[in-house]
């Protein structure tokens, strides 16, 4: 009964994650891998239904519908090594979006996380103009990786588009989820 509990709560804190950022929708996915199943390029791009929300006026629904967002990687993308990430906004005929809101003081989160959950980074890319944001990062391990951009262009919707990415690399040992004996923790002197 504990190990299922674990479970649910471990379940639970990726939906917290996700909702952090306004991941409502199911983002439709497409993927470009190179030979070696690293992920070079990708397009990430969001239905209208339940994708954005209407934190920025009464352009939610068109919002969504009307933009891309393309993530591409200098090179391959390996556990441990530092990768130039892009990602460039644009509508729907391919100009890039130019401006942006500011989305809980900056312009953009990206979140990353793990496909078993026990990676979670949230960054912030730089805007570089012309629709592009750019950041350095690195993952912990090979494997999957689900990659979350949430930002606002100026006049819309708050928008979160997603997508996997495939870490080459030693893959994480995968640990059984071990039930907690104690119910009280501490965490900063305080006690939970």
């Amino acid at each position: 009964m504990m190990m299922r509990s674990k479970k649910i709560m471990l379940m639970l804190t990726g939906v917290l994650a996700f909702g952090v950022l306004s991941a409502c929708g199911t983002p439709k996915e497409s993927a470009h891998k190179d030979g070696h199943g690293a992920m070079n390029h990708t397009e990430m791009d969001s239905e209208t239904e339940g994708a954005s929300h209407d934190h920025a006026g009464p352009h939610a629904d068109s919002t969504a519908s009307t933009l891309k967002a393309s993530c591409s990687f200098a090179s391959d993308v390996k556990a441990n090594e530092n990768s130039h990430l892009t990602i460039q906004i644009t509508d729907v005929d391919g100009n890039p979006v130019n401006e942006f809101e500011m989305g809980h003081e900056k312009q953009m989160h990206l979140i990353v996380v793990s496909k078993d959950l026990s990676y979670f980074n949230h960054i912030h890319p730089d805007y570089k103009g012309d629709g592009k944001f750019a950041i350095e990062t690195s993952f912990p391990a090979g494997g999957e990786y689900k990659i979350l951009a949430d930002f606002v262009p100026k006049g819309g919707a708050s928008t979160t588009l997603s997508e996997w990415v495939n870490v080459g690399g030693q893959e994480k040992v995968q640990k059984p989820v071990q039930a907690d004996s104690s119910l009280v923790k501490e965490v900063d002197d305080k006690k939970n």
